[in-house]
């Protein structure tokens, strides 16, 4: 969903032990102390984050049973999660629904996962083992000032655990109505280095059509990865992190294969996917207050699919150094990214040129003032990028923080983002669809809608406002509350033109041609609350609300494919619940959630309820049931209409797994 605002948070205790932290047993003021990095690229208690912030914790979503990134996500009040089928998914924070959403900047371990082809996010290559999860980190809002473009509506980053909290043997199966999965992981001490080595496999039934035609949207996929970490006797922590995957996906997809005939068909086929990683990050820390991080890092992306085969490399290198003086804390550091790329396309879809290197520089600076001990405080900063698209892009950031009493904090801030032009809107084409002869004029033959790449789309550029409020409620539960304003310019469209004759790809043939432009504002406005509470030693409880609101405007001189882009396709409304009741040996988590309904896509309000009862069996070993959508038996949550992809039901659906820890 695209444009949420009033967001329940629920944070858990970080910590390397294999059962969720009950809150009965913490003080609020360990609650809130829980250490984030995200905001101000420094280590900093929850409590004192001048932003809007939610750590899910990695037993948090083991005891739920979450196995994917964007359903650990639907945890996140003000992000909108939709199964698009069985292999795609909508992740948006704050609005701007789509498959190809965009103004998430989405890291693990401090790497960036978006696809430089169009700024988002393959969601189906980047399956994370949650067991080696430590943390989910989320800022919801602009947090382009410390980590750059794309920063724009929010930031998640997966925190995987140190292997030194990893030092134990785990074996893990499960099967279900619509999942197998196999998963191992093997920690071990090497000298004074900590090493864990892991593989894991899965594949994913199809879900349901929606439609009259039938689906093909199987997945599987294979990953195998390690970790190394070393600390030294001088304060030195190098880290050595690697990935490979490789899987198929399967899609079912509406598009114009030739020229002749010119007519849209839906075709199954099989998209196969490679990808490869590795990462190095070394730190010193001479106090709690001053440290120096370099991290470098290159992955390859390898897509290959019936309309389109491409290869994407990343190289980046970041540095960055933080210190105390004082009543200032100062960060400050730069960075290089190059990427490359090649792409061999078809009549159905073509990058000008198939092949392009870019360059991203940038450098930041942020200070944190105590003006007050303990009381209130203001930072600022701001991040300055060169891209390859557009030049020089600044990016700044002022917030302020005061505790009046303890117990409550307040925060506020102002912030400008930038979401860079991509790929895809620059150099990408694509025959989309077909209207029928004498549909445009008597006489005139079928045409093919086309696609065409624009290099005069500018960077879409944020303004927001964001405030907040965190309280205790008593001696076992709190609260707290976000708003925003954002004022979007320079938002990327598609606009009509006037037919013509193509001569090339293929033979000579009429078009209606489709341009990306920069011809659309926005503004949103939205409030999100969250609210956690134990009630006795055995239960948790806790429920967010989001509220969000949209309004797009298009420009007049242009004609729009869609007069109101984005607008009715994220709810006005969410609410989500999640109880857990743990005594041992058993373990019962309850998530309940409705979400409104979508204007443009026309998918209805609906209530879902998951349920998983999980039991220790002693010996390392646990025993977990499964049960999704048990109020229906599918629902509908989402579509894309961007790639004509087959509309699907998201199915009811059982699972058991085991577990073994030694």
């Amino acid at each position: 969903m695209r444009y949420r605002a009033l967001t329940f948070t629920v944070c858990m205790l970080v910590g390397t032990t294999p059962a969720l932290a009950n809150l009965a047993d913490l003080s609020l003021d360990e609650l809130l102390d829980i250490e984030v990095t995200l905001v101000s690229r420094r280590p900093q208690t929850l409590a004192e984050s001048a932003a809007a912030i939610t750590v899910i914790h990695g037993d948090e979503l083991r005891l739920a049973g979450i196995r994917t990134i964007p359903d650990a996500l639907r945890m996140t009040p003000g992000f909108q999660v939709g199964q698009i089928d069985a292999n795609k998914s909508i992740v948006t924070a704050r609005g701007f629904a789509g498959l190809f959403a965009n103004k998430l900047l989405v890291l693990v371990d401090g790497r960036s996962v978006y696809t430089p082809l169009f700024s988002g996010v393959f969601w189906e290559s980047q399956d994370v083992w949650m067991e080696d999860v430590e943390r989910i980190e989320v800022v919801r809002g602009p947090g382009a000032a410390m980590w750059g473009a794309n920063a724009v509506n929010g930031i998640v980053n997966i925190v995987t655990r140190d292997a030194a909290d990893t030092r134990q043997s785990v074996v893990e199966v499960g099967a279900g109505s619509e999942r197998h999965d196999v998963a191992l992981r093997h920690g071990l001490r090497l000298g004074d280095t900590d090493l864990r080595v892991f593989g894991q496999y899965f594949d994913r039934g199809q879900t349901i059509p929606d439609m009259a035609v039938p689906v093909r949207d199987a997945w599987h996929m294979s990953h195998a990865g390690f970790r190394a970490d070393r600390e030294t006797a001088a304060g030195d922590h190098w880290s050595l992190i690697g990935n490979m995957r490789a899987g198929s996906v399967g899609q079912s997809v509406t598009f114009v294969a030739a020229a002749v005939p010119a007519a849209a068909a839906t075709r199954y086929f099989d998209a196969d996917i490679v990808t490869a990683d590795l990462l190095g990050r070394w730190r010193r820390s001479w106090s709690v207050d001053d440290e120096i991080e370099a991290q470098v890092y290159y992955d390859l992306f390898h897509r290959e699919e019936f309309v389109l085969e491409g290869r994407i490399h990343n190289f980046d290198v970041d540095v960055q150094q933080r210190s105390r003086r004082g009543r200032h804390q100062l960060v400050w550091g730069g960075g290089y990214r190059r990427t490359w790329d090649d792409f061999d396309g078809t009549f159905t879809m073509w990058l000008v040129p198939a092949r392009r290197t870019t360059n991203l520089l940038s450098g930041f600076v942020h200070d944190d003032i105590e003006l007050i001990d303990g009381r209130l405080a203001l930072s600022g900063g701001s991040k300055l990028e060169h891209n390859s698209y557009t030049g020089w892009e600044w990016q700044p950031n002022l917030r302020v923080w005061a505790a009046p009493t303890p117990g409550i904090s307040a925060w506020a801030a102002i912030s400008r983002a930038v979401r860079t032009p991509s790929r895809g809107d620059h150099d990408f084409n694509a025959a989309v669809g077909a209207v029928p002869a004498d549909s445009l004029f008597q006489g005139a033959p079928a045409a093919i809608v086309t696609l065409f790449s624009n290099d005069a789309v500018r960077s879409e550029k944020l303004v927001g406002i964001d405030a907040g409020l965190r309280t205790r409620l008593g001696d076992r539960s709190f609260i707290d509350a976000a708003l925003f304003r954002y004022w979007y310019d320079d938002l990327s469209m598609q606009e009509l033109g006037f037919p013509f004759t193509l001569e090339e790809p293929g033979p000579p043939h009429l078009v209606l041609p489709v341009r990306n432009s920069s011809r659309s504002t926005a503004t949103t406005a939205g409030a999100e609350v969250a609210f956690e509470w134990a009630p006795t030693g055995v239960w948790q409880v806790r429920g967010t609300y989001t509220w969000l609101r949209l309004n797009v405007e298009v420009d007049p001189e242009g004609i729009a494919v869609h007069q109101h882009p984005f607008e009715g396709d994220s709810p006005s409304h969410q609410f989500g619940l999640r109880a857990v009741a743990r005594t041992d040996p058993w373990a019962l988590t309850i998530n309940g959630r409705r979400v409104g309904a979508l204007a443009t896509p026309a998918i209805p309000a609906y209530t879902n309820l998951d349920l998983r009862l999980a039991r220790d069996l002693g010996n390392g070993l646990e025993m977990a049931v499964s049960i999704s959508d048990v109020l229906q038996d599918d629902h509908r949550e989402a579509v894309s209409s961007t790639v004509g992809a087959v509309h699907t039901r998201v199915p009811r659906a059982a699972y058991v797994s085991m577990v073994w820890r030694h």
